[in-house]
C-alpha cells in the first residue's frame, strides 16, 4: 500500500484469537445505557496535538472535507477565483491545487451545502449559498472532473445521506442562504420541508416529496442539517432539531413512508445556530448489527441562546432500534463546547475535538482579537464569530463500552481555537486531523495522537482487498507482536459545519487462517453499512490499533 493511503484510511480492527466473540473489549451490551448513568474516566498517556502543516483552504471563509481511497484528502473553501480548492496528502502536508481558479464549486458556490462520498471516489454535493442552492455537483477524483445539475428546488444547510441502494437522499434546509436558525422565525416561507432522492450516475432526479413536511415544519426554525440515519429495515431514522421520526421503505424507490415519531430529544435543540453533534455508536455484529444507539452532545445550553449562552455540558442517547417507545438518557460531559466535531476514532471510542465554550455559530459583528495558544494572533474586524475569544482547546473521548468520558485535564490541548468552519476528519493511520476556523483566518491543520496509539506496538495489515460486498469473507494478512484480538470498519470521513456525514463504525467478527491470515466477515446487509469507502483496522489485544487498509463497499 502506498505511504499516502497508510495515512489517510483508519483500519479495521482484526484479531489473532481464533474467534473474536469471546473478546472481553467489546460486549455488544452496555449496562450503563439501561440505568442512563456514565461518569468521568481518570485520563492517562496524555499525547499533544502536534502541529501540522500549513494548507490552504483549510482555513480561508470555510471548509469542506472529504476523504477518497486514494488516501488523499480533498478540501475546499467559500467559492472565490483564486487558490480555492486542494488535494491535501496529510503523510507529508503536501497539497496540490484543483480545478484551476473555480475550483470544486464549477462555477457557483457551494458553501454552506453538504457532502457523501460513493465507493468509487466520487463526491457529491447538494445545495449552496447565493444563488446557488439548487445545485447538485458530482465530482470524481478519478478524473479530476466535477459537473452538476439543477436539483428540483433549492437547500441551504441541508441533510444528505448515502441509502443501502447507493441513491443519495438529501433532506430539508431552506430555499434562502443566509435565512437560518431563530432568525428564520416568521420566515416559514423559506423553509424547504421536503426531500428529494437522487440516482447519482446518470442523475435522475426522484422530485420533492412531502413525506417529512409533518417533521421539518414542526422543527422549523431550528431544523437545519438533518441527519438521516439508515436503520437495519433500510428505512430511515432521521434528526431535525429536537425532533426525531422513524420512515419505512416504499415499493417506490424514491419514496419513504412515515413510519412514527420518536420521543423529542429534552435537550434545547442542536441545530445551526446552537450547534450539537449527532453520531451513531459503533454496531455490534453480537447484535448482528441489529442494535443502533444514536449520541446527541454538546450545542447551546439553551434555547434561543446568543454570543453569551454558556455550551452545553449534556450528552442525550436513544436506542433507536427499541421502536416507538425508546427513551432518552441524559448524561453529564466533563467539557462544554458548541460547534464540536463528533469523530469515531479507531477503538471504537469517539472524540469529540473543537468547539467554544460558549455562544452560537454564524458571523457576529463584534470585533475580535484571537490568541492562540502558541502565540497566534488574529485582529478581525468583521465576520468575527459569535463566541469571542472563548474556544474549547481541550477533547474528549467517549468510551461506549464503559460509558466513561475521559477526564477534564486529561488530554492534551489543542494550539489553535477553532470555532465556526472548522472540522475534523480520522486519518488512515488513526491521528485525527483538525483544520479551518474561519472567523480565526486560520490555514492550518494540526493533529491529534489518541492515547491508543502509544499503548504498545502496532499491527500491520501487510495485504487486504481494495473492494469488499456485502455478506464476503475478507482475507487479510498482517503482522503483529501482541495477539490482534478485534477488528474495526470505519466510514471515511466526510464534513462540514459540524456534520459528519453518513459516520459509522462496525465491529466485525473474524476467524484465523493459517499464521497471518485473517477471515474477516463484512456486515450482511447494505442497510447495516450503506455503499462507500470504509477503513479496515487491526485492533491488538493491547487496544492498539494498526494502520488502516481503505475497502471500498460495493
Amino acid at each position: 500500500m502506498a505511504a499516502q493511503q497508510l495515512l489517510l484510511l483508519p483500519l479495521l480492527l482484526a484479531a489473532l484469537l481464533p474467534n473474536a466473540a469471546a473478546s472481553p473489549h467489546v460486549g455488544a451490551g452496555m449496562p450503563w445505557l439501561s440505568n442512563g448513568t456514565a461518569s468521568f474516566s481518570a485520563g492517562s498517556n496524555r499525547r499533544l496535538m502536534a502541529s501540522g502543516n500549513e494548507f490552504y483552504p483549510a482555513g480561508g471563509k470555510g471548509a469542506w472535507f472529504s476523504g477518497v481511497n486514494s488516501g488523499e484528502v480533498v478540501a475546499w473553501q467559500v467559492f472565490k477565483k483564486g487558490y480555492n480548492s486542494v488535494v491535501l496528502n496529510p503523510f507529508n502536508g503536501q497539497t496540490q491545487q484543483l480545478l484551476g481558479a473555480e475550483g470544486i464549486h464549477s462555477g457557483s458556490n457551494a458553501f454552506c451545502g453538504a457532502q457523501t462520498t460513493s465507493p468509487n471516489q466520487d463526491i457529491f454535493m447538494v445545495g449552496g449559498h447565493t444563488n446557488a442552492e439548487r445545485y447538485f455537483r458530482h465530482y470524481n477524483h478519478n478524473t479530476r472532473t466535477v459537473k452538476k445539475y439543477l436539483m428540483s428546488s433549492n437547500r441551504w444547510y441541508p441533510g444528505v445521506g448515502t441509502l443501502p441502494d447507493g441513491k443519495i437522499i438529501t433532506i430539508g434546509g431552506v430555499t434562502k442562504s443566509g435565512v437560518g436558525g431563530w432568525g428564520a422565525t416568521g420566515k416559514a416561507q423559506y423553509n424547504n420541508p421536503t426531500y428529494e432522492i437522487i440516482e447519482p450516475y446518470g442523475p435522475t432526479f426522484g422530485g420533492d416529496q412531502q413525506d417529512m413536511r409533518e417533521q421539518l415544519t414542526t422543527a422549523f426554525p431550528m431544523h437545519e442539517y438533518a441527519a438521516p440515519v439508515v436503520t437495519p429495515d433500510g428505512g430511515l431514522a432521521v434528526v431535525s432539531g429536537k425532533t426525531l421520526y422513524k420512515y419505512k421503505k416504499t415499493n417506490n424507490p424514491f419514496r419513504f413512508a412515515k413510519e412514527f415519531r420518536y420521543q423529542d430529544c429534552p435537550h434545547p435543540s442542536r441545530a445551526y445556530p446552537q450547534t450539537g453533534v449527532n453520531i451513531l455508536l459503533p454496531l455490534h455484529y453480537q447484535d448482528n448489527y441489529q442494535r443502533l444507539v444514536l449520541m446527541q452532545a454538546g450545542g447551546s445550553a439553551q434555547e434561543h441562546a446568543n454570543s453569551q449562552t454558556p455550551a452545553s455540558k449534556q450528552a442525550q442517547f436513544i436506542e433507536l432500534s427499541a421502536g416507538k417507545n425508546a427513551q432518552w438518557y441524559g448524561v453529564n460531559m466533563p467539557l462544554g463546547r458548541v460547534m464540536s466535531d463528533a469523530v469515531h476514532l479507531c477503538d471504537g471510542t469517539i472524540l469529540l475535538v473543537n468547539g467554544a465554550t460558549q455562544g452560537v455559530a454564524g458571523w457576529g459583528s463584534t470585533a475580535t482579537k484571537f490568541r492562540g495558544r502558541d502565540r497566534y494572533n488574529y485582529n478581525c474586524q468583521t465576520k468575527c464569530g459569535n463566541t469571542g475569544d472563548n474556544f474549547q482547546y481541550e477533547p474528549t473521548i467517549f468510551d461506549p463500552v464503559t460509558g466513561k468520558f475521559s477526564a477534564k485535564g486529561s488530554l492534551s490541548m489543542a494550539a489553535r481555537g477553532r470555532g465556526y468552519h472548522s472540522i475534523a476528519l480520522l486519518m488512515p493511520d488513526c491521528r485525527v486531523m483538525v483544520g479551518g476556523s474561519d472567523v480565526t483566518n486560520d490555514h492550518t491543520a494540526e493533529f491529534f495522537y489518541p492515547p491508543h496509539l502509544a499503548a504498545g506496538p502496532r499491527p500491520n495489515i501487510v495485504w487486504a482487498p481494495d473492494a469488499a460486498t456485502w455478506g464476503q469473507q475478507l482475507p487479510v494478512q498482517f503482522t503483529t507482536v501482541d495477539p490482534v484480538d478485534r477488528v474495526i470498519l470505519i466510514r471515511t470521513g466526510s464534513a462540514t459545519h459540524s456534520q459528519g456525514f453518513d459516520a459509522r463504525a462496525l465491529w466485525l467478527p473474524f476467524s484465523v487462517i493459517g499464521a497471518g491470515g485473517l477471515s474477516v466477515s463484512m456486515p450482511p446487509t447494505r442497510a447495516n453499512a450503506p455503499p462507500g469507502m470504509y477503513y479496515l483496522i487491526l485492533l491488538s489485544n493491547k487496544g492498539v490499533p494498526s494502520v488502516s487498509k481503505i475497502i471500498s463497499l460495493k
